[in-house]
């Protein structure tokens, strides 16, 4: 008789525990992306505005903080490094 293979209790487990992980992973994952979402619908007129205007609408948008502090950014965007330097 052709028996098919069998996984053995350790494996079971062991894929178990790794499916498990990378599901609460992609969970924590998606909880971050509509945290960000909800962030963003609650700014949308504010960005918006910042954005076809060009500057903010209000004081509380200009002093909120940012994230581009570890981006090391050394110059101004929309400008390449050699307008920069001359």
């Amino acid at each position: 008789m052709n028996r098919l293979p069998q996984y053995d209790s350790r494996t079971r487990s062991f894929e178990l525990g790794a499916f498990v992980s990378l599901g609460l992973i992609a969970i924590i994952l998606i909880g971050f992306a509509l945290r960000n979402a909800g962030q963003f619908a609650q700014e949308r007129e504010c960005i918006i505005d910042t954005l076809l205007n060009g500057q903010a609408v209000s004081v509380e948008m200009a002093g909120a903080p940012t994230n581009h502090s570890v981006t090391n950014l050394s110059g101004t965007p929309g400008r390449s490094r050699t307008e920069h330097a001359s």
